[in-house]
C-alpha cells in the first residue's frame, strides 16, 4: 500500500520535484531522530546527575548518623560505668544491678520522651542515697522524672529533693515544700510514727503517693502533645543500634592510636623533629637579622622612582613612538627575545639618530632601515612613512 502511494505522489509531482519532497521528509525525521537522541542524552545525564547527588547525600548522611550514634553508645558507656562504680562503692545497697538501672532508664525514655541518659545520670544520683531500695527505686525514678517535667528542672534537682526526703522522711519531708509538695499535719505524723516504729518503706510510701498526687503522668502527657519527644527518643536509639557494629572497630583504633603515641621511641623521634624544627627557625632569625634592611628599603625606593620616570618619559611621547615601541616589544615577544639579543645596539643607535622630538612632533629623518628584513623593516617602513607624512604636516 505505501509503494503504491509512493507511485502515485511521483507520478502527480514528477521525478525532480518528489524527490525534492522525499528529502525535505528524510531531513525532517532526521531532525526528529537527532533530537529524540539528544533528549535522551540529556536525560540519562540529568538522571545520572540526580542518582550522583543522592549517593553522596546518603554516604553523607549515613556518616553523620553513624557519627550521632557512636557518640551517644560512648556516652551510654560513661553512663553505665558511673552505674557500676556507685553501686560498688554503696557495696549495692539499693538492690539493683547496672543492667537493671540502664534497662529502667531505657524503658522510661520511650515512655516519657526524654533521653535515657538524663535518666541515668539521674538514678545514679539516687543510687548515692543507701535507704532508698529496689522496693521504690524505679517509683521514685519516675516520680523525678515528672517532677522535673512539671516544674521545669533538670533531673538531678528533682531527684536530689526525693532522695533527701525519702533518705530519712521524718525530717527530709520539708525539703519538699519548695517543690510545692505540703504534707497535712496528719500525714507528717504519720510519717514520724512510722519512721518511729522503723517502718521506712511505709513512710518513704507515704510521701511518694503525695508526690504522684501533684506530678504523676506530667512527663508522658508531655510526650503525648508533642510526638517529636519520643521520636527523639526512638531516632537516637536507631542511630545506637546503626553504629553498634562500628564503635567498636572505632573503640580499638583509638586504643591502638594512643598505644603508638605513648611509645616512648615515637616521643623520641617527635622531641627530635621539635628540637630539628627550633633549630631551623633559629637559623631563619639569625638570616634576618643580618639583611641590611634599611639598604633594601632604599633600594626599593630607588626603584620605584626609576619605574615611575620610566612610566612619565613613556606617557609623554606622541602616540606614534608609543605605538613604535609597544610593536618592537610585541615582536620581541613573539621571536622569544632575538630582537632584543640582536638589534639592541640598532635600536639605540636607530632612536638616537632618526627620531627627532620638537615642538611635540615627531620628524623622521630615515625611513628605511638599512640591514632589515621582512617584519621589521616593513614596520620601521611604515613607522617611516608616517613620520614624513607628519613633518610635512608639521611644515605645512
Amino acid at each position: 500500500m505505501a509503494a503504491h502511494k509512493l507511485s502515485i505522489l511521483v507520478e502527480a509531482l514528477g521525478t525532480a520535484e518528489a524527490n525534492s519532497k522525499l528529502r525535505g521528509v528524510d531531513r525532517t525525521i532526521s531532525k526528529v531522530g537527532a533530537d529524540a537522541g539528544k533528549g535522551m542524552r540529556t536525560a540519562v545525564s540529568n538522571l545520572a546527575s540526580v542518582a550522583a547527588v543522592g549517593a553522596g547525600a546518603a554516604i553523607g548522611g549515613l556518616a553523620l548518623v553513624l557519627k550521632q550514634g557512636t557518640d551517644a553508645l560512648r556516652e551510654d558507656a560513661v553512663a553505665a560505668a558511673q552505674t557500676a562504680a556507685v553501686i560498688k562503692s554503696t557495696g549495692g545497697a539499693a538492690g539493683v544491678t547496672a543492667s537493671q538501672v540502664g534497662d529502667l532508664a531505657t524503658k522510661m525514655a520511650m515512655l516519657n520522651g526524654v533521653d535515657d541518659n538524663v535518666i541515668q545520670n539521674g538514678e545514679n544520683v539516687l543510687l548515692t542515697f543507701t535507704k532508698i531500695g529496689r522496693g521504690i527505686f524505679p517509683e521514685v525514678t519516675q516520680a523525678a522524672v515528672d517532677m522535673s517535667a512539671a516544674l521545669g528542672t533538670d533531673m538531678q534537682s528533682a531527684v536530689l529533693q526525693l532522695g533527701k526526703a525519702l533518705q530519712d522522711p521524718a525530717t527530709g519531708m520539708t525539703a519538699l515544700r519548695r517543690s510545692g509538695v505540703s504534707l497535712t499535719a496528719q500525714q507528717q505524723a504519720q510519717i514520724k510514727t512510722l519512721a518511729k516504729h522503723n517502718d521506712l518503706l511505709g513512710a518513704q510510701r507515704l510521701i511518694l503517693a503525695e508526690v504522684r498526687r501533684e506530678f504523676s503522668g506530667v512527663a508522658a502527657a508531655q510526650a503525648d502533645a508533642d510526638p517529636g519527644k519520643r521520636l527523639a527518643v526512638a531516632w537516637e536509639e536507631f542511630e545506637k543500634t546503626l553504629a553498634s557494629g562500628v564503635l567498636p572497630v572505632v573503640q580499638d583504633l583509638q586504643r591502638k592510636l594512643t598505644a603508638l603515641l605513648a611509645d616512648p621511641s615515637v616521643q623520641a623521634r617527635a622531641k627530635a623533629f621539635a628540637s630539628q624544627a627550633g633549630d631551623a627557625l633559629q637559623s631563619a632569625a639569625r638570616f634576618a637579622e643580618q639583611i641590611p634592611w634599611d639598604k633594601v628599603e632604599s633600594g626599593l625606593g630607588k626603584a620605584a622612582g626609576f619605574a615611575g620616570d620610566l612610566v612619565r618619559a613613556f606617557t609623554s611621547m606622541p602616540p606614534e613612538v608609543q605605538a613604535a615601541l609597544i610593536g618592537i616589544a610585541g615582536i620581541n615577544k613573539l621571536s622569544g627575545g632575538a630582537v632584543a639579543a640582536v638589534g639592541g645596539d640598532l635600536l639605540k643607535g636607530w632612536l638616537k639618530d632618526t627620531l627627532g622630538i620638537n615642538a611635540a612632533v615627531v620628524n623622521v629623518r630615515g625611513g628605511v632601515v638599512n640591514g632589515g628584513a621582512g617584519i621589521a623593516s616593513k614596520a620601521a617602513g611604515a613607522l617611516g612613512a608616517a613620520g614624513a607624512g607628519e613633518a610635512a604636516a608639521g611644515t605645512g
